[in-house]
């Protein structure tokens, strides 16, 4: 997938829509997709911006988990997506 250009939440939010869709079908398929998460993670990351990259190092390290866990990096993910999202309800 092509990084995000211009991190709008509309951005944001089809691009975790699409790696989570694809997480997803990974699992019903039956593999262990953490298995292999320091391949896949990088990848991910790799799609959104270099600061919330930066945030989910930093949560990471303060959890004390691994940051190939493509699990906990997905479910973070959403959550600062909904933080975006809830911000620009509050600004319009």
């Amino acid at each position: 997938m092509e990084p995000i250009k211009y991190a709008t939440p509309e951005a944001l939010n089809s691009t975790y829509i699409d790696y989570n869709r694809r997480i997803q079908v990974l699992c019903a398929q039956g593999e262990y997709v953490n298995g292999s998460g320091r391949v896949r993670a990088p990848k991910v990351l790799l799609a959104f911006p270099d600061d919330i990259c930066r945030r989910w190092i930093v949560h990471a390290k303060q959890e004390g988990i691994s940051e190939g866990d493509i699990l906990q990096l997905m479910t973070f993910l959403g959550e600062e997506l909904d933080g975006a999202l809830n911000t620009q309800k509050i600004r319009s």
